[in-house]
């Protein structure tokens, strides 16, 4: 991390680290870009992206990258166009989702600027059910559902008990689809279970909002109920790595930088987790970050982005 001395530097981690400051700028330069680039060039990570399957996704981050060999994240700022938008879509955080199978180009402006990102998506209508531990869980804990605020707790609220963090899939699969008598579940109807309702405030919450129903969310938990509620599977591939770019940055006050989370499974399989980590600050006094994981940096000092996905941080 290139730190200037006015600049006091900020971890933010999975644990990953990066660096936020006040006053003068210092973001670290791409790796291997040499400081002779062209002014503010565009780029584009990843450069090109392949979705597999129903639930595949990808965020995308473009970055503007200075003659200096400075970088900074420009993704709230660029705007989006398909070649072909039947293909697939993206949403405010940059994560991109398949529509249906094929090919296209996915084409990000700033200004005068263009980066052009080859896109593939295949298996799209792959009726697979969502998996219990890799999908359902990353979902109950992003909402902060299963948290020690919430369900998590060690008592529950609500009548309502889910494990911290999804540490136990098979308990939490018993409460969700068998306690008082399976109450929360209605397989003939799936949206009018109180699963998807409570969380949308389609009934009273206590808890409060936690995803839209147009949203990922309740697509996966909705798609879940409909296929039969799959139990966990002991033979399911298990996370055993987590990286996240960018690692290090030292921005001013002001500035805003999102992540890029990816998973390596057991199996070998490397999967773009972005949409379904849990992002939380060390010190909301220097940096504030969203669900969707967009880190703004509002004062000075040292803290961390902490990411949670899979029991893994």
């Amino acid at each position: 991390m290139t730190v200037c001395k006015s600049a006091i530097p900020i971890l933010l981690s999975p644990m990953v680290v990066l660096g936020f400051a006040a006053g003068m700028v210092s973001p670290v330069a791409h790796a291997g870009v040499k400081a002779t680039a062209a002014l503010n060039t565009l780029t584009a990570t990843p450069s090109k992206i392949s979705l597999t399957g129903r639930y595949g996704e990808a965020r995308l981050l473009i970055e503007e990258l200075q003659s200096d060999g400075k970088v900074f994240d420009v993704s709230g700022k660029a705007k989006y166009t398909f070649a072909d938008p039947k293909i697939a879509a993206i949403d405010e955080s940059g994560v991109v989702r398949p529509l249906k199978d094929g090919k296209t180009e996915l084409v990000a402006t700033l200004g005068a600027r263009t980066v052009k990102i080859p896109l593939l998506v295949k298996g799209s209508a792959d009726k697979a059910p969502p998996r219990f531990h890799a999908d359902i869980i990353p979902v109950l804990t992003r909402t902060s559902c299963n948290s020690g605020a919430c369900h998590g707790a060690a008592q529950g609220k609500g009548g309502f008990k889910l494990s911290l963090a999804g540490f136990d899939p098979d308990t939490d699969y018993d409460w969700i689809t068998r306690a008082n008598l399976a109450r929360r579940i209605t397989p003939s109807q799936p949206d009018n279970s109180l699963f998807l309702r409570k969380p949308t405030l389609g009934v009273v919450h206590k808890g409060g909002k936690r995803f839209d129903v147009t949203s990922s969310e309740y697509r996966i938990l909705k798609d879940w109920i409909v296929t039969g509620m799959p139990a966990p599977d002991p033979k399911e591939a298990q996370v055993t790595k987590l990286e996240v770019y960018p690692q290090n940055r030292t921005l001013h006050i002001g500035k805003t930088q999102r992540y890029i989370v990816t998973a390596t499974y057991n199996d070998g399989v490397t999967r773009d987790v972005s949409a379904e980590t849990l992002f939380t600050a060390s010190d909301e006094n220097v940096a504030k970050v969203t669900t969707d994981g967009e880190a703004t940096v509002v004062g000075n000092g040292e803290g961390a982005i902490i990411i949670r996905y899979q029991g893994l941080s």
